[in-house]
């Protein structure tokens, strides 16, 4: 394609049947560059040039004094922004100038899998007006101007931006689905970054933020950092060292921090010493699904936190307090610490291990508590100590409070709970699992609706033939944080055929064991193998299932056979994400076996980076559900009912068939 003659351009835009021939398209321009007009293009925008290897020249980059703007996706060949295509006047350019858009303010580039730098014949790089940079989904990406590919380039690590990158105003950063970055900074900021997002970046090292590059990030207000599987540790302070009578002030406009699904992650600030001052801006945490994450603050640190207005944790199943102990090496313990005086709002949900709040004696003032959460935190005891004031909240304060299998909630036993509304849950059992069984009277379970099993370490199954004769009006399972657990139903095919057709069952209980069942929800099971094992086909216990959701079972392969399939009727919503070796939703047991196709409501699948089709063939791509949604399934090409593959833009995937 060739444009000439153009002198008021401002950009292209690709409407109608031009789309169509995107995909041929290998040069944006032929020929002598058009400097002319090239010095008002403000706006580049290329999306699905499949043959496209790069933007623009070097010297052709030298005259964009105005751009403004660039946003590139699903360019599958595209490797550099700015080539040297040019021969060896481009070349002598690149060893002895540097390239500038000094207008640049914006910048996203998405899903490119050839894409390797900027630009690799660069001595610099300068975008000194970029202020929002968004990158995702470039997996051959670690460096937007990498050294020479000489040997002594694998000496070191490479950043994504280096001392030949100048951001001095960049603000807010966006990275996503980047597995060859280790490392962003290699030295202390020279932006004035406000807002950074990270997430599914698997490659980075153990620590996120080093002691180096933690003055620099002064104007950071807002950090969000999800699913990365290497993170361990989220700021080290431990190389900064207090002058005396010159604290540092670190993250001093830090206002938000919203941490997801790390797995690894040990500490959130790592080694603060309490000469190191900071964090007195903070307003809110977010800590959800970091299941190596024992403490979140250490008391030293709690104490600065004086603007804390919402404390939010979820799903971190080691966690065991919020506040650490104070160090006792080299420094006065202070004995009792005032913590949270702006706290506006408390949740903690579903913590099996959480057992206080602060791990020493600490006052909490509270006069500002709206809202008090407390859900599924079966080991907590010393919230009422913590809290002193609670009673008095309750009849004042408090807007909302809700506590459900906490301290406040009766235990048999201390490893089973029955609520009023016949929800039973059972913690921390590491007996086989028919003792445990023969521990719940029948009577028990005549009334149990909802049942969760959590923090049984050694349990291998959950439900035996015996027990789901007993579990007649069970609509909800959940079971999670069960360390052994390889499977949930072990069943025996003569009972199971039995069930609701008499055989097999005693007076009385014919029809009704665990056809009720209509939701059932698997989470942290690392070594699950089997949702269900011996599955007749002919068994109806199933048969009312219409909710399945299965996450972080590391060691599943496969969620469903075609028998199973045949059973599962009335299976609606369909959520699988975080599994990392699931390969298939649906297997064949034999290759006779006619494939059952499902059809469902509604279908997420995230996460799941060794999938690679629906159905028991490579070639089944075809979800059958009138609403999917769907994101980081790289080896997936997810197919529409008509059998064509999807292409999406922004990294997830939303289709309804309605």
């Amino acid at each position: 394609m060739r444009l000439f003659g153009l002198n008021n351009f401002k950009g292209i835009i690709c409407q109608g049947q031009l789309q169509n021939f995107l995909p041929e398209l290998t040069h944006l321009w032929m020929g002598p560059p058009p400097l002319k007009w090239l010095g008002s293009l403000r706006f580049v925008d290329l999306f699905s040039c499949d043959k496209l290897e790069s933007v623009f020249s070097l010297s052709m980059a030298k005259n964009l004094m105005q751009l403004e703007k660039i946003e590139i996706s699903e360019c599958c060949m595209m490797e550099v922004i700015v080539s040297n295509e040019g021969g060896d006047h481009e070349i002598a350019v690149a060893t002895t100038d540097k390239v500038e858009f000094p207008k640049l303010k914006s910048m996203a580039l998405g899903k490119l899998p050839s894409f390797t730098a900027f630009s690799k014949a660069m001595n610099a790089i300068e975008l000194p007006q970029l202020e929002c940079l968004d990158l995702m989904e470039i997996p051959k990406l670690n460096s937007l101007c990498p050294s020479s590919t000489s040997a002594s380039a694998f000496a070191y690590i490479q950043s994504l931006f280096d001392n030949k990158v100048k951001l001095t105003s960049l603000e807010k950063l966006s990275v996503t689905a980047m597995d060859s970055l280790i490392e962003i900074w290699p030295d202390e900021l020279q932006a004035k970054l406000r807002e950074m997002r990270v997430k599914l970046c698997h490659g980075f090292s153990n620590i996120l933020f080093p002691s180096n590059l933690i003055k620099g990030m002064q104007s950071l207000e807002l950090l969000e950092v999800k699913q990365c599987r290497s993170v361990k540790v989220l700021f080290d302070l431990e190389g900064l060292i207090p002058r005396e009578g010159h604290p540092d002030i670190l993250l001093h406009s830090l206002t938000n921090v919203n941490l997801q699904r790390l797995p690894k992650l040990t500490h959130v600030w790592k080694d603060n010493s309490p000469g190191i001052q900071g964090l007195q801006n903070l307003t809110s945490l977010i800590i959800k699904g970091c299941g190596s994450l024992r403490y979140i603050f250490s008391a030293c640190l709690a104490k600065l936190l004086g603007k804390l207005q919402e404390i939010e944790v979820i799903e971190c199943g080691v966690m065991e307090a919020i506040i650490d102990k104070e160090p006792k090496v080299g420094y006065d313990v202070t004995t009792n610490i005032c913590i949270f005086p702006q706290l506006r709002s408390l949740k903690l949900c579903d913590l099996p291990n959480l057992r206080s709040l602060c791990l020493q004696t600490c006052t909490f003032e509270g006069t500002l508590l709206k809202i008090v959460k407390v859900i599924n935190c079966p080991n907590l005891k010393a919230l009422p100590s913590a809290f002193q004031c609670l009673q008095e909240l309750r009849r004042s304060n408090v807007q909302k409070e809700e506590f459900f299998n906490s301290a406040q909630h009766h235990f048999l036993d201390r490893k089973f709970s029955l609520s009023s509304k016949g929800e039973l849950t059972v913690t921390g059992i590491d007996e086989p699992t028919e003792i445990w069984h023969n521990q719940l009277g029948v009577g028990c379970l005549h009334n149990v609706r909802v049942m969760w099993v959590q923090c049984c370490r050694t349990l291998l199954s959950i439900v035996s033939s015996n027990l789901i004769q007993r579990l007649h009006q069970v609509e909800e399972l959940k079971v999670w944080w069960c360390d052994s657990l390889e499977m949930i139903f072990d069943l025996k095919e003569e009972v199971c055929v039995g069930v609701g057709v008499g055989v097999g069952v005693g007076a009385g209980e014919k029809g009704t064991s665990i056809t009720q069942l209509s939701k059932l929800e698997l989470k942290y099971l690392p070594k699950l193998t089997h949702i269900w094992k011996c599955f007749p086909q002919q068994t109806h216990c199933f048969r009312n299932l219409s909710y399945l959701k299965v996450k972080n079972c590391d060691n599943l392969r496969y969620i469903f056979t075609i028998s199973m399939a045949k059973v599962l009727v009335n299976l609606k919503d369909l959520i699988i994400g975080h599994c990392e070796k699931v390969e298939k939703i649906v297997t064949r047991e034999n290759d006779e076996e006619e494939i059952h196709l499902f059809q469902f409501r509604h279908v997420q699948l995230h996460d799941l980076p060794s999938l690679v089709c629906f159905g028991p063939d490579i070639n089944d791509a075809r979800i059958p559900a009138k609403q999917l949604t769907y994101g980081s399934v790289p080896n997936f090409q997810i197919a529409y009912r008509n059998g064509d593959r999807n292409r999406n833009r922004d990294g997830n995937g939303v289709r309804d068939d309605q």
